[in-house]
């Protein structure tokens, strides 16, 4: 038998030589189109390899180089760990079950501009054609004239929206594109930033009211660039921007990667990571070193904006120690305290739409998981001797949004300091810690002394985020015109929602989405480093006022960050900013700030 088969596979090798083409399964000639074919006699199909999940990365075809990547792709797997058909195109492998649910595009109509050189390819997030069903579409470079069309918008895999009707019609404005997504004009509020975990890849929506014609193109594709891709398409999930959005992950992108797209009106676009990191460092602590790009975004052929993208959740460095300062106090010197940053706030698990706060306990903080969440309020964390009871009040952590008004008992005597309080009072810096193990507060200067004024040589706050450095003791306030960014931050959540105006006093419009609830995320400030591109995301949360009874105020427009370091007998010090300007600061120790905890080094 097994001679029999011997010869039989040698009679198809000399066929296949012969012919170039071969069926199996019947004596029918192949198709002119096909090398191989196989026909079934209904009761056996193709089985195709089988691998786990872990066998398949163990293949590492990401690391293969020209001209071996380019052989490989096309390699065909049935993964058994997530039972479906995989391909590998060259960068990442791809699943048929990524799900293909859309609705076709909500436009009935288009106003062009009165011009004839209008074609198809101007507008790439639609294809156009002439008849309902059945066709090919236009190609790019068809003229639109003014009439009907049948429209549809490109999806993910091969997929396709169902086809809608729309009339062309010519007038006055440029092509008119509804964009349902709140939030204010380009020029107003931009979206400076987008954000992955380690482990993410899918869609980070970039939407905003704009005019005119607008590009976006990611810097250097060849270098940092190269594990992002574009769409000049807003999105394929039917509940965006509604109170119950899909998970971004389910939104992947077409195989072909696109550097480039552009468009005219209102600004509509996507992000996407082209493959998960896998940067392994082991002085990291998702064990990965986040890596970053960006993405340019010009609008009417000459206002540029730049979106800085991270992909990443362990902490990092903005500026490392190995890194100069730039200008400003302590110019020359090495940043010897520069520390990294968690990319999210500190919260309490227990916090809840009817748990209103909650004592942690020692290093009992845990993370947010979306650098736009705001996480929870804290007082600096000293309570007075006499405390007895209320001792847990000195770790205690409050609502980000709920009640927006005062707190019964925020001003009674157990939430006040004692006179010359420092971190460092209660036999060190772990009485008073939220961070969880391994993490504490970034530092201004010592926790063992009270100084009333700061300079950026001592302080890991300014050291780490701040591009030009200045002495506290001046007053300064240095505006966010030097590699300090104000406004959204697309994680896969603030991206998603509603965006709406932010509850309590002097709430900012258009700046927070899930505004009245526990996971309220809002717009906010990016430190970068320009030289390197790495950057840090932190919201403006707003803060809880000592002297209104712990009364909510400034969310969506300011942002305070407590420090474990005193100034004075009252007062500790903080990283302070709001849309024009960003500083080192000082209040009182019973105010409500938000923390974000660095990495012990």
């Amino acid at each position: 038998m097994r001679r029999n088969l011997f010869f039989s596979a040698i009679i198809i090798m000399f066929a296949a030589g012969a012919q170039a083409q071969v069926t199996i399964g019947s004596l029918n000639d192949p198709q002119p189109f096909s090398i191989l074919e196989l026909e079934s006699n209904s009761t056996r199909g193709m089985r195709l390899p089988q691998m786990t999940a872990a066998q398949r990365e163990a293949l590492n075809l990401g690391a293969l180089v020209e001209p071996a990547k380019t052989k490989a792709m096309g390699l065909q797997i049935f993964n058994t760990t997530t039972g479906c058909v995989e391909t590998w195109n060259g960068e990442v492998w791809i699943s048929v079950c990524i799900p293909c649910t859309v609705t076709p595009p909500s436009q009935t109509s288009m106003v062009f501009s009165n011009t004839s050189s209008i074609t198809a390819g101007d507008y790439p997030q639609f294809r156009f054609y002439r008849a309902a069903a059945g066709g090919e579409p236009l190609p790019d470079d068809a003229a639109l004239e003014a009439g009907d069309y049948y429209i549809s918008a490109f999806v993910n895999m091969y997929c396709e929206s169902s086809r809608t009707q729309c009339t062309v019609s010519f007038a006055n404005p440029v092509v008119t594109i509804p964009v349902t997504q709140g939030g204010g004009s380009w020029n107003a509020v931009k979206w400076v930033g987008a954000f992955w975990r380690d482990d993410q890849t899918g869609e980070r929506i970039i939407a905003s009211q704009s005019s005119g014609n607008w590009v976006a193109e990611i810097e250097d594709e060849d270098g940092a660039g190269s594990w992002l891709t574009l769409d000049g398409n807003g999105g394929y999930d039917p509940n965006i921007w509604t109170a119950a959005p899909g998970d971004a992950e389910d939104y992947q992108f077409p195989f072909n990667r696109v550097t480039r797209i552009q468009g005219s009106g209102n600004i509509l676009f996507r992000i996407g990571a082209i493959s998960k990191n896998t940067s392994a460092d082991a002085d990291y602590d998702t064990g990965n070193r986040p890596r970053y790009a960006r993405v340019t975004v010009t609008v009417n052929s000459g206002a540029q904006s730049t979106i800085y993208c991270r992909q990443g959740e362990s902490a990092d460095y903005v500026f490392s120690p190995s890194d100069n300062f730039n200008g400003g106090t302590g110019s020359g010197g090495s940043r010897n305290l520069a520390v990294r940053f968690s990319p999210y706030n500190l919260t309490d698990r227990d916090l809840t739409e009817s748990i209103l706060s909650h004592a942690t306990g020692i290093n009992g903080g845990t993370f947010v998981d979306r650098p736009t969440k705001a996480g929870a309020f804290w007082q600096w964390g000293v309570d007075k001797s006499n405390a007895g009871t209320y001792a847990g009040n000195i770790r205690r952590a409050y609502h980000p949004s709920n009640p927006p008004g005062g707190i019964y008992g925020w001003d009674r005597d157990y939430i006040y300091p004692e006179s010359n309080d420092t971190w460092n009072k209660f036999t060190g810096s772990d009485r008073l810690e939220t961070c969880p193990q391994g993490w504490r507060r970034p530092t201004v200067g010592d926790t063992v002394s009270l100084h009333d004024t700061q300079t950026a040589g001592g302080s890991e706050l300014m050291q780490s985020l701040f591009y030009t450095t200045f002495d506290s003791s001046s007053g300064n306030n240095l505006n966010i015109n030097n590699h300090r960014y104000f406004g959204y931050y697309a994680d896969g959540y603030f991206d998603r929602l509603p965006i709406t105006v932010a509850v309590g006093y002097n709430g900012s419009g258009n700046s927070a989405v899930s505004a009245s609830t526990v996971n309220v995320a809002m717009d906010g400030i990016l430190y970068t480093n320009p030289n390197t591109g790495a950057s840090l995301f932190i919201p403006a949360a707003g803060y809880r006022h000592d002297t209104e009874d712990g009364r909510l105020n400034g969310c969506g427009g300011v942002g305070r960050v407590w420090s474990s370091s005193a100034a004075n007998e009252n007062n500790g010090w903080l990283l302070d900013f709001d849309r024009s300007s960003s500083n080192q600061n000082k209040a009182n120790h019973s105010d409500g700030f938000t923390v974000r905890c660095i990495r012990e080094k």
